[in-house]
């Protein structure tokens, strides 16, 4: 059963304020986070999944140009964020957690393990903007295309991204290991995340250029995205003028499909 329970203290200037405690019993509690942590795991499990079956199907198809290429390197991606957080959600998982056979700081292993998020993060932003860049070569050079983005200069820009965003993130990383630990407010040694050096002198830049790499990104998408529509409204207006009715009606619609996936690729 739920409790509440209210203790007054005071405050540096003397005045009284409530201090809200144990909203939920302890129970309430335990059972409430596993079954928010239980969803959270099946949801990662099915896109774990799905992004298998994604990887499957590119991979069959070949990876005889740079979209699905592209595709197969954003699935990748989303499938390995999504068991880093499967492992960042075992260290508050109440069942796994009674298992340790050693006292753990379990956010700070959590916060451990979710560090490479931060990364794939980047990595997908920038696929993003290679794909939609890729588009916009298709509506204005449709005859080069193949020759300006091909499957082997696709691979090589999916290679540097990657190795980009790691290279960035590797002191961060490097920094950070796992080692017994004393925390003086529960008088207890636990394992926890330990550091090597000042973060101040990492953190700092580290940061900026996370920052960078990442806000960079949602300009050229908008961009990319807005010079795409553009050119696909003028192409349909010209093919409504050049073609017959049905014909021109169909290749409306299409157009107008096209334009709304663009427009929901760009927004996710």
């Amino acid at each position: 059963m739920a409790s509440l329970k209210t203790n007054k203290t005071m405050t540096l200037s003397g005045s009284e304020v409530e201090d809200y405690q144990d909203i939920l019993s302890e129970s309430a509690a335990n059972v409430i986070s596993e079954v928010l942590i239980g969803s959270i795991e099946t949801l990662s499990v099915f896109g774990i999944c799905i992004n298998v079956i994604n990887l499957m199907i590119f991979y069959q198809q070949g990876f005889k140009s740079a979209t699905n290429i592209a595709l197969f390197a954003l699935s990748f991606a989303d499938m390995f964020n999504l068991v880093i957080v499967e492992v960042g959600l075992l260290f508050y998982n109440p069942f796994i957690v009674r298992s340790f056979p050693y006292p753990v700081d379990c956010t700070e292993l959590a916060n451990l393990a979710a560090t490479p998020h931060p990364a794939l993060a980047r990595f997908r932003s920038w696929i993003y903007v290679f794909l939609t860049a890729e588009r916009c070569i298709c509506i204005f050079v449709p005859l080069t295309v193949k020759r300006l983005v091909t499957p082997a200069r696709a691979g090589a820009v999916m290679v540097a991204i990657y190795v980009l965003n790691v290279s960035v993130a590797v002191p961060f990383w490097l920094d950070m290991y796992v080692d017994w630990k004393y925390y003086p407010n529960l008088n207890q040694t636990m394992l926890g995340v330990m550091f090597r050096y000042d973060r101040t002198y990492i953190r700092g830049p580290v940061h900026v250029t996370f920052a960078v790499i990442m806000f960079t990104t949602f300009p050229l998408v908008v961009l990319f995205t807005a010079v795409l529509i553009w050119k696909l409204q003028r192409m349909s207006l010209w093919r409504k003028e050049s073609t017959t009715a049905d014909r021109s009606d169909f290749l409306a619609k299409r157009d107008r499909a096209v334009i709304k996936m663009v427009v929901i690729i760009a927004l996710v």
